[in-house]
């Protein structure tokens, strides 16, 4: 009988360990996913909930302020702002307190390896492209008016490159060089930046090649903060930071492809600005909306996606959910995170960064990696072993 339970337990451990990497890697839609992603990612959601819930003979709450805010952001986002993601996101809220510490370290350990094969794979077979040594042909193109932009990506099996671009960005297997680098940067951070790990450091090079302003910024700000100790230390890492990216500017400020994607969205407030991925009529909207009553409980869901279409940030958030809607949704960050240590702040920090250009209400494949590095040390993320290379 002990055999038989010891049994289910190791299998619903090494479950979970595998399906919470399978969904952060497949929600973010990809070419292999590309006109079914919402189904598949949803699919495995709704079996990762299962496996997790089932095998599990109580729920337990960690503390009461945990369980308030959670039942409090339910009512909000399913009852008042319902939504068929909002609902299997907090459900995936719901899963984090389940999940024991084995299966958080073996999910990270996975999804990094797995990731980082993705990355080194993909990025090689770009850069070979890029160079024209590779001599690869397109087999398909993927319609963007699936993800509501025009034009196409051209598929190349190992990676996908959108050719009406002036200089070439990285986009491994995914939609868009700005979701791909969110994907590393936070992976990174949940991985406390230890680039001795070659998996770690091989996310780095493909983060690099996105010249995503976002992903820059954030591992930027996140590593800042993740190194301060002390204040003295903060003003010594405060300084380096500066006079790194001094010397990062004037060692490329001439080479075009950083001018064009970086610099030129750092300096500049227009076609290539930091406020880009917004419209004049909904920053107008926003200006007189954001003062008014019904900034509180916001204009309901798919209200800004209807009305701007196009438009993408934390303004659009702002607009479908309200005041009422952020302090929910960043309670419930705040309450799975409590007492968890710096590295869940970091990642924390990092989330919220990236929920500027984003917006997403809830990002399940965030909501996951956020829930598996908390209640986690460096000491832990750094000599970690995983439960299937464990003798």
């Amino acid at each position: 009988m002990r055999l038989g339970r010891l049994n289910v337990v190791l299998n619903r451990g090494k479950l979970v360990s595998l399906l919470i990497p399978l969904i952060i890697l497949l929600q973010p839609r990809s070419s292999f996913t590309w006109y079914n992603s919402v189904f598949i990612a949803s699919f495995f959601i709704a079996f990762y909930l299962f496996v997790v819930f089932v095998n599990r003979n109580s729920f337990r709450l960690n503390n009461t302020f945990f369980g308030f805010v959670l039942m409090l952001s339910f009512s909000f986002f399913v009852g008042y702002r319902f939504q068929g993601s909002s609902l299997l996101a907090l459900l995936c809220f719901f899963s984090i307190p389940l999940l024991t510490t084995e299966e958080k370290k073996c999910a990270l350990s996975i999804l990094t390896k797995i990731l980082a094969v993705i990355i080194a794979v993909s990025l090689s077979f770009w850069l070979l492209h890029f160079f024209g040594k590779a001599g690869m042909v397109a087999y398909r193109q993927l319609d963007l008016s699936i993800i509501g932009n025009v034009g196409y990506l051209d598929d190349y099996f190992f990676f996908v490159d959108n050719p009406t671009l002036i200089f070439p960005r990285f986009y491994s297997i995914y939609e868009e060089p700005g979701a791909l680098a969110v994907l590393l940067s936070l992976v990174i951070i949940a991985n406390n930046f230890n680039f001795k790990k070659k998996p770690v450091l091989v996310l780095l090079f493909g983060l690099i090649f996105t010249y995503s302003l976002a992903g820059y910024m954030i591992m930027t700000v996140c590593f800042t903060i993740s190194k301060v100790k002390s204040a003295g230390k903060f003003l010594k890492i405060l300084v380096g930071t500066i006079v790194f990216l001094v010397l990062f500017y004037i060692l490329f400020k001439d080479v075009e492809v950083f001018q064009y994607l970086i610099f030129n969205r750092i300096f500049g407030f227009d076609e290539y600005g930091l406020n880009h991925r917004t419209t004049s009529d909904l920053n107008n909207f926003y200006s007189s909306y954001i003062s008014s009553v019904h900034s509180l409980s916001g204009m309901g869901v798919g209200y800004a996606g209807h009305t701007f279409a196009g438009g993408s940030g934390y303004k659009m958030f702002m607009i479908d959910y309200g005041w009422m809607g952020l302090i929910s949704l960043l309670s419930i960050y705040i309450s799975i995170g409590w007492n968890c240590g710096k590295q869940a702040f970091v990642l924390f920090v990092g989330i919220l960064l990236a929920f500027l250009p984003q917006g997403g209400a809830f990002i399940t494949w965030q909501i996951l990696l956020y829930g598996i590095t908390c209640n986690r040390t460096i000491e832990n993320i750094e000599h970690e072993t995983c439960c299937y290379c464990r003798k």
